[in-house]
């Protein structure tokens, strides 16, 4: 349906007649004229006199006005409809009373003669009582699952009838009252799970009428007309139960005064202009919004009574949300008891104000969820178990200004409470206050309830040290500012705490760093040195570009990270990715593999003294090695981690074996080895992956001297860690990646002797080993974003095994040579067992000394194979364990040499 100007919903009422003016009296008879300019005397002698003129007769009196007729009632239903419309009306106008009748004017006196007088005029007619104005019909629109489309103007209340003048005083009788004019009906809109667009403006309640003037007395004696008394607008009502849309571009709430009160002139009784229609406005639910929401309008004095307008406006919001651009409440209430209201600005001169129950008030900006503190509500809310009794969100840099000694307002608390009561709870942004110096809140005479709870958002590269004013007050008592507890005041940011500093008439808060001890219990005190730094020297932003910034300040942020146990598992495993991955200590283990094997090949435990002949030449080797370790490697704050690598080589070498004149045996060689492995992580930190890569290469020699053996090698590796983490990705990192290399070099020397018997072979041995482990500097990334720089770092290990293998050669008939071997041995390690890496990030002059441990101290070792020889060729096998206190190694090795 399709209404080209205005739809009226209730009928308008009728105007009151006007009262019949009084007609004009008679006018008196004339005297009688003498016909001569003498006198005759008659036979007496007496003289002769005219007649006198007659009175003249009474005037009739006005008839009297007849009232308007009543507006009948009208309802309009609309389901399932679309309805588009210039403007809507909802309820009848009142209409004017007529104006009363003006009396007759007297009538005038005959004309008079020498002797004889005139006649006398009569009065004239009273003016009779204008009627009143008719009752208008109210009117309903009833609206469900449907469109409304207006344009111009949603008009909810009938406007009142102005009242008509008095009648004005033309003789002695009195003039005619001016009717009344009636009030505007009420009117009423339901809207129901419907799309309103009203691009006009919404008034809810009519306006009042002007009052009519006096009538005039025109020099005549006596009382003129009184005028009629002015209709008062009609209620009006809104009430939206769901849907969504724009209410209007501009809401008025209450009908504005009758711009007129009576003019005296003389009557008894002057009229004070209609009062303005109630506006209710109700939002029950839906997503609705609207351009401003004035409730009431600026109080006028009226020149009659010398009172303000007492009208009871009301906006109620118990669900839904309304966004607004401008709130202004003159007078009459605001009330939230659920639902949200946004609006950009609030001026309240007077009225009542209140926020309650689960209803929220954002003032500053629309936006429903700025800066996500809602999410941030739902988490203080959980992890206090809290109930908030209404919340106060401040969304911008301006002062919300509830300072006015005629508002009375509250948050929480009950109908006692006058400010931020019991169970409150006050949202507002530091970096914005921080940056524009304004305050947040004038409380005027307001105060804090002890119940009360602040929460602050610290996000925006809020830095401690920074300060804002959270409120003001009027100054008038003789106690400091009204101020929340400390315990009832919580930041966003598990980095940030925030303390109080109140005087006369401010509040101020200074944003301080948190004690992490508490607040991240778990973390490590090397990440707890960085984070200290970042907050001190940039701040805490979750926006920010610089990418450790943003990554650490969400990790620490309750809406991104909603427990204090993952926000520190999180900044501790970024923070220490390589010790985690345990970078160091796997570089050792490849390196410390290639020893042993090399040791294992030059020992005189491999060397045949009853199988092929001793004759000089050259050997060709190669082994094969698998090994496979756990090492607890990383132990800091409340976390730990377990490195288990698998490692697959291969060794290919060579070397010359000369006999010398007195029969000692000299070898020199050399090999090389490539390999390849992966490890894992795990523990109560985010799990890492590591692929490895590696190759080497190694010189060394042996002198066998009867039963003596003197074994020396030196060896380089160099080892290529590709690291990849799993991070929970509620920061919105998923994953770090880190790419460093490490290079290792080892020299070690091994003196062997053996005693021989019968039964076995006894051959204890005693070695020294130095190992130097440098590892590269690398970033640690997320997605080519660099988070944390580890820096390059060296170590150096001494080693010192000792310990005793037990060999037996047996050779049969064939020609095959078996010798078993079982090896046992302790391992003592010194030096830098631990690896330190210092980690960094930029903009920020401070670090991280990350740790993980290398090697322990001592540890046990066994190993049990055999070789078997014949003719030029020997062949391995040999399983080997190692155990400390911290790890666990195993290795599998495969050997092959042939004589030539």
């Amino acid at each position: 349906m399709t209404v080209t100007d205005t739809l009226t919903i209730g009928g308008d009422a009728g105007k009151g007649s006007n009262g019949g003016d009084g007609a004009a009296g008679g006018k008196g008879g004339n005297a009688g004229e003498t016909q001569e300019d003498y006198v005759d005397t008659n036979i007496t002698g007496e003289i002769g006199v005219s007649g006198n003129g007659g009175k003249g007769g009474a005037g009739g009196n006005g008839g009297p006005g007849a009232d308007g007729g009543e507006g009948g009632s009208g309802t309009l239903h609309l389901t399932n409809s679309t309805v588009t419309a210039q403007s809507i009306v909802v309820g009848g106008e009142g209409a004017d009373g007529g104006n009363g009748g003006n009396s007759g004017s007297n009538g005038k006196y005959g004309t008079a003669d020498i002797v004889a007088s005139a006649g006398s005029g009569n009065s004239g007619g009273k003016g009779s009582n204008a009627g009143n104005g008719g009752s208008a019909g109210d009117g309903s629109l009833v609206v469900e699952n449907s469109t409304l489309n207006v344009t111009s103007a949603i008009q909810i209340g009938g406007n009142g009838g102005n009242g008509g003048n008095g009648g004005s005083l033309q003789g002695s009788q009195s003039a005619g009252t001016g009717g009344n004019g009636s009030d505007g009906a009420s009117g009423s809109l339901t809207f129901t799970n419907s799309v309103i667009n009203n691009t006009g403006t919404l008034t809810l309640g009519g306006q009042g009428g002007n009052a009519g003037d006096g009538g005039t007395n025109n020099g005549a004696r006596g009382r003129s007309g009184n005028g009629g008394a002015a209709g008062n607008g009609g209620t009006g009502t809104a009430i939206f139960e769901s849907g969504s849309g724009q209410i209007a571009s501009d809401i008025q709430l209450g009908g504005e005064n009758g711009s007129h009160d009576g003019v005296l002139n003389n009557s008894t009784l002057a009229q004070s202009a209609g009062l303005g229609g109630t506006g209710t406005l109700e939002i029950r639910g839906g997503t609705f919004t609207a351009g401003t929401l004035t409730i009431g309008l600026a109080n006028q004095w009226s020149a009659l009574t010398n009172t303000l307008s007492t009208t009871e406006n009301q906006f109620l919001q118990s669900g839904g949300t309304f966004q607004i651009d401008s709130t202004v409440l003159n007078n009459g209430s605001l009330t939230v008891s659920n639902g949200t209201l946004a609006s950009q600005t609030l001026e309240a001169s007077q009225g009542t104000l209140t926020i309650s129950g689960d209803g929220t008030a954002i003032f500053g900006s629309t936006e429903l969820n700025a800066n996500n503190w809602q999410e941030n509500v739902v988490l203080m809310q959980q992890n206090q178990q809290l109930t908030f009794n209404g919340k106060l969100v401040l969304n911008s840099d301006t002062t919300l200004d509830l300072s006015s000694p005629d508002l009375n307002w509250r948050v929480g608390g009950d109908e006692n409470t006058y400010g931020l009561g019991a169970s409150s709870l006050t949202v507002l942004n530091a970096r914005s206050y921080i940056d524009s110096g304004n305050t947040a809140l004038a409380l005027g005479d307001a105060q804090i309830d002890s119940d009360a709870y602040l929460l602050i958002l610290t996000d925006g590269g809020v830095t401690t040290g920074e300060s804002f004013t959270a409120t003001t007050a009027s100054g008038s008592s003789s106690q400091s500012s009204p101020s929340w507890l400390d315990t009832n005041i919580s930041t966003t940011s598990r980095l940030l705490a925030a303390t109080q500093v109140t005087s006369a008439d401010t509040t101020q808060i200074t944003i301080e760093k948190a004690d992490l001890s508490t607040s991240l219990s778990l973390l490590s005190a090397s990440s707890t040195s960085l984070l200290g730094a970042m907050i001190s020297q940039i701040g805490v932003d979750a926006s920010s570009d610089n990418a450790a910034q943003q990554f650490l300040s969400r990790s620490a942020d309750i809406n991104y990270v909603s427990d204090a146990t993952t926000s520190a598992r999180l900044i501790d495993s970024a923070i220490n990715l390589a010790s985690i991955a345990n970078v160091a200590g796997t570089s050792f283990q490849i390196m410390s593999a290639t020893a042993e094997t090399l040791s294992k090949h030059l020992s005189m435990g491999q060397h045949f003294f009853l199988g092929t002949p001793l004759e000089e030449g050259f050997n060709l080797w190669a082994a094969l090695l698998h090994n496979n370790s756990k090492l607890s490697g990383y132990h800091a704050g409340g976390f730990d981690a377990k490195t288990k690598t698998g490692l697959n080589g291969i060794f290919i070498g060579g070397e010359d074996t000369l006999i010398t004149k007195e029969g000692n045996i000299l070898k020199t060689g050399g090999a090389l080895n490539i390999g390849k492995g992966k490890s894992k992580t795990r523990g109560n930190l985010y799990p890492v992956k590591n692929n490895i890569d590696f190759w080497g290469a190694s010189l060394y020699g042996s002198w066998i001297n009867g039963n003596w053996n003197l074994v020396g090698d030196v060896n380089y590796s160099r080892i290529s860690h590709s690291l990849k983490q799993s991070l929970d990705p509620v920061t919105g990192y998923s994953s770090l990646s880190g790419k460093p290399k490490s290079t290792v070099f080892s020299a070690g020397l091994t003196r062997e002797y053996v005693f021989e018997t019968d039964y076995v072979d006894i051959m204890p041995h005693i070695g020294i080993r130095y190992t130097m482990l440098k590892n590269d500097a690398f970033q640690a990334k997320n997605d080519e974003a660099s988070l944390f720089k580890n820096s390059a770092s060296t170590q150096s290990l001494w080693s010192v095994p000792l310990g005793v293998s037990f060999t037996k050669e047996y050779k049969n008939e064939a020609g095959y040579t078996l010798k078993p071997a079982l090896d046992l041995s302790y391992i003592a390690t010194g030096g830098d067992t631990t690896s330190g890496t210092k980690v960094t990030m930029a903009a920020v002059d401070g670090s991280a000394w990350s740790k993980s441990r290398i090697a322990d101290s001592s540890a046990y070792a066994g190993n049990a194979g055999f070789l078997l020889q014949k003719d030029n060729l020997t062949y391995g096998l040999n399983y080997g364990i190692q155990k400390s206190s911290n790890e666990t190694a195993q290795s599998i090795s495969a050997s092959f040499n042939m004589k030539f």
